[in-house]
């Protein structure tokens, strides 16, 4: 039986191959080089999951750069030709043609693979009869940087289904076979596909096909997943531009990840029915399918794909929900950020990825926050235009922030290099504080507030809001301010009781003292920590140092069964309840009642002269590792309690709302 077809991508040779590949099913690799509109890259895969046997095809047509031969122990490369002679694979230097070498002729080669299970950590490809996945350019010859035209035919026993990277062009059951082809427009790099004996439920959303491939226990949960799609669909198309591939797939299986492609993403079944991944996550991944995928990234430039797609999917999602919940939000990533120290810190040029040397909470959080304060400097109407306008310049091309500025320059018609020079190449936080506050009564009725403002340097050009409290509410002005030392005069027609800069963590900054909790994370943004734990312990720094690892990274722990003199080095008291309660400086108060929670209890604290103290107090030494072992999903927060290896407890302590708030004095002006 033969299934569907799918709208096809926009460019021409794509509708006349696909229409060619419909009325000759068996069309071969020598057949596709002769047509005059042939796709540039053209790959046959044949997979067995039962041996894990992967025999492949692949043609490029005409590739206009050096070609990177795939290299693997698991691969091999039965042949290769070049403008149709042979090559021996061992006479290509370093595993590269060079563009020299090849002079633009047609490149092909046939490889036998023989996949690596299925495991923990994940490598790129790998197969057992219950999942197969080849994730990037690992199995075929690719130009590493060239957006390229691919055709890709995947042959699997009639019991498995395929989901691939792109548009679904033909799906067909004969002869103990499930064969697909998918048309995919993109870097070679982003090429993905997924077999397995998936239960496939699908809707047609206009001329879109939408798929879950899901393993049968978790089908019922098809219907939530494609009904989210389509909704994201439409809202980024209405946002952004057109859906750029002719379809959708949500795809689960054992690996323990989240990914995203072009019009597929995955989703590790052991996450798949909770609620937030039909929320924000799914969200998230749909929108990629713009950002990432049909306008490709400029790696070497930074990598703004994450945060545009973060604060157009999470943080939009998160406003909707209310004025506090965004505000949460921007607290969160400013918490995270503020918890890099200066030495850490790289400009939005640097980020490639959250696995890169730049830190997840840079190229997300902060790259979002640098969007919400553009949104602010230009209007939500030009801001919106400004989306759209980089979207169509820059469809199936590779894109830079440098792009980005052209596209708002030319819809606001303003220059905004001062902007993303201070925000997206420069690295680090401004420091921004009230450094005196004057009011004055003016005789009529009304009240002068004079604020003298400082910040860090070099000095950043910013739009700071501030707010006064009077006794009929809150007044909000905005404060213009680019010198190291500013002076602003506002207004008032009554008398301020207090004011406050940036309440809502609208500007990307670092937080005034005891503005925000401290959070487990600043432990591994410092060069040492003082690890007290009783001396009983039988080698306790060891133990304690390998299972406090991915906490503490590359950070020192100095450990000593006493707690430091003279020190004021972050310090970390680990041990049994009753040795950390008796360590524990009077001097932080009361003992949290998070100490009282679960077998193992995590937190941190911060004492008057802003000293960081981490606790660790556990029940039972040997099962500290197992309890731990979720703990770097829970260092954005304050406190965690575990119980079994499960978190029963977590958050970030409570902060008064005018905890940086500055009292007027009004009495002389009476």
């Amino acid at each position: 039986m033969t299934w569907s077809i799918l709208r096809f991508d926009t460019k021409a040779k794509l509708v006349a191959l696909g229409a060619y590949l419909l009325v000759s099913p068996t069309v071969t690799l020598a057949q596709m080089s002769t047509e005059p509109d042939a796709l540039d890259v053209a790959l046959s895969i044949e997979i067995s999951p039962e041996t894990g046997i992967f025999v492949a095809d692949a043609w490029l047509e005409a590739p206009q750069g050096d070609v990177i031969l795939p290299d693997a122990e698991w691969l091999t490369i039965d042949s290769l030709t070049v403008a149709g002679q042979a090559v021996p694979v061992e006479t290509v230097s370093d595993g590269v043609v060079e563009a020299d070498s090849h002079q633009q002729q047609d490149i092909r080669a046939t490889m036998s693979v023989s996949f690596p299970p299925v495991d923990v950590p994940m490598v790129a490809a790998a197969s057992r009869p219950e999942a197969t996945y080849v994730i990037g350019a690992i199995w075929f010859p690719f130009e590493r940087s060239a957006i390229r035209d691919h055709v890709l035919t995947i042959s699997v026993p009639q019991d498995q289904r395929i989901a691939a990277t792109g548009t679904l062009m033909e799906e067909s059951s004969e002869d103990g076979k499930t064969r697909s082809r998918f048309a995919f427009r993109g870097h070679s790099t982003d090429l993905a596909l997924f077999t397995g004996p998936y239960e496939v439920t699908e809707r047609l959303h206009d001329d879109l096909r939408l798929r879950t491939y899901f393993e049968p226990e978790a089908s019922e949960l098809s219907p939530r997943y494609l009904s989210a799609v389509a909704e994201y669909i439409d809202r980024y198309e209405a946002e952004v531009g057109d859906y750029p591939y002719g379809g959708f797939s949500v795809v689960s299986s054992t690996m323990p990840v989240g990914l995203g492609f072009a019009g597929l993403t995955y989703v590790s079944r052991d996450i798949l029915a909770h609620s937030y991944m039909t929320g924000r996550s799914l969200a998230h991944e749909v929108l990629h399918s713009w950002w990432g995928n049909a306008v490709g990234v400029d790696y070497a430039t930074g990598n703004w794909a994450e945060g545009l797609t973060t604060f157009q999917a999470d943080y939009a999602l998160a406003e909707e929900l209310g004025a506090q919940t965004a505000r949460d939000v921007r607290i969160n990533w400013i918490r995270n950020l503020a918890s890099l120290p200066d030495h850490k810190m790289r400009p939005l040029t640097a980020f490639r990825s959250s696995s890169h040397a730049g830190d997840q909470s840079e190229g997300y959080g902060k790259a979002a926050l640098v969007f919400h304060m553009l949104r602010a400097e230009l209007g939500n109407d030009t801001f919106s235009l400004g989306i759209q306008r980089f979207y169509r310049a820059n469809l199936h091309a590779i894109a830079s922030w440098s792009d980005l500025q052209t596209a708002f320059e030319q819809t606001s018609g303003r220059e905004l290099d001062w902007f993303f020079e201070q925000w997206v190449r420069r690295s680090g936080l401004p420091e921004i504080w009230i450094a005196d506050a004057d009011v004055r009564n003016s005789g009529d009725g009304s009240y002068e507030v004079t604020l003298d403002i400082e910040q860090s340097a070099p000095a950043y050009r910013l739009r700071i809001p501030i707010v006064l409290e009077t006794a009929s509410g809150e007044q909000i002005y905005t404060a213009r301010i680019r010198e190291t030392s500013s002076s602003v005069t506002f207004t008032l027609s009554e008398p301020p009781g207090s004011v406050r800069l940036d309440p809502d963590f609208n500007l990307v900054r670092r937080p005034l003292a005891g503005e925000l909790a401290p959070i487990l994370r600043s432990l591994n943004r410092t060069g040492q920590i003082i690890a007290v734990s009783p001396s009983h312990i039988e080698d306790s720094g060891r133990i304690l140092s390998e299972i406090l690892a991915p906490l503490t990274g590359d950070v020192e722990l100095v450990w000593q069964d006493r707690l430091p003199e003279g020190d004021t080095s972050p310090t970390l008291i680990v041990g049994y309840a009753g040795d950390v309660a008796m360590l524990r400086p009077s001097h932080l108060g009361p003992m949290p009642e998070i100490a009282e929670q679960g077998a193992t209890r995590f937190w941190i604290e911060r004492d008057d002269t802003g000293r960081l103290w981490g606790f660790l107090m556990f029940d039972a030494l040997e099962d500290l590792e197992t309890d731990l072992s979720a703990l770097r999903f829970y260092t954005s927060g304050s406190y965690v309690a575990f119980e079994n290896g499960e978190a029963i407890q977590s958050g970030v302590w409570p902060v008064p709302a005018d905890a940086a708030a500055i009292l007027l004095d009004i009495s002389s002006t009476e």
